[in-house]
Parts: C-alpha cells; structure tokens; sequence
C-alpha cells in the first residue's frame, strides 16, 4: 500500500489534508508534526509522498 507522509505541525492543515484524502482509502497517511525528526522517518518509513 502505498505510503504518504505529511509533515506539517498546524493541527489544522493536517486536519484539512486527512479529510480531503479520506474519501480514499488506497494509501496510508502517516503525520510527522516534529520536522527535525523528519529524515529519520523517511528513512524508516520510506514514504512514496511527501507533504511538506
């Protein structure tokens, strides 16, 4: 299943991105609201997305 990463920390934009995605259900978000964190994520993760 294909993998999308949403690095944001504004509750709200990623409340926004979850909905506007929700309709689809052939991928799995993941959120990530530390950006320092983020490469450490990527490399375990390894999302086919990434929002930034």
């Amino acid at each position: 299943m294909p993998r999308i990463l949403i690095i944001e920390d504004d509750p709200v934009i990623v409340a926004s991105v979850r909905k506007a995605f929700s309709l689809e259900r052939t991928f799995e978000l993941v959120h990530l609201d530390r950006p320092d964190k983020a490469l450490a994520v990527v490399l375990a993760e390894k999302p086919d997305l990434i929002l930034l």
